[in-house]
């Protein structure tokens, strides 16, 4: 699969000391002793009845636990977030400045390209055949990146319907 820029996602970012106890009393994965340097988490918030609300993935960086989310829901994630914030030493924003790709480690030629080194990149923590995603500022990366299609078409061909 080729490198894409997945502009159907958008970037949460949740900072401040109590960033991993707050997130873990959220969501349905081990945020705390799951999520490693270098990795991701694929997580889910609930409704009290147990349905899920949102899913998302989650990895470390930039000072933040930040939160690969469907751009349709991010902003009604982050409301969710900041209600439930109460006295949490905290901080939740949106980064319209940062992207989601995936796969920018790879090129036509097999060589690695510069691009992935200068982003947060962990392979997809659902399956390891969607490939790598990357998070990363959005002025430092190519322009000329395929957009979510080739990347949905992939996921779809390997039965992962989310």
């Amino acid at each position: 699969m080729e490198p894409a820029y997945l502009d159907d996602r958008a970037v949460l970012a949740i900072s401040g000391p109590q960033a991993r106890e707050f997130l873990q009393g959220l969501v349905t994965n081990d945020v705390i002793g799951g999520l490693a340097p270098g990795s991701g988490l694929y997580t889910a918030l609930l409704s009290p009845q147990g349905k899920i609300l949102f899913d998302f993935l989650v990895t470390e960086g930039d000072g933040a636990l930040l939160l690969d989310v469907a751009r349709g829901t991010s902003a009604a994630l982050l409301k969710k977030l900041t209600l439930y914030k109460l006295r949490a030493r905290i901080d939740v924003e949106l980064r319209e400045q940062l992207g989601v790709y995936v796969n920018l480690s790879d090129h036509p030629d097999n060589r690695p390209t510069p691009y992935a080194d200068r982003a947060i990149t962990f392979t997809d923590p659902r399956l390891a055949a969607l490939g790598k995603r990357s998070i990363g500022a959005r002025a430092e990366m190519p322009a000329n990146l395929a957009g979510p299609r080739s990347y949905h078409e992939h996921r779809l061909a390997l039965g992962w319907t989310s």
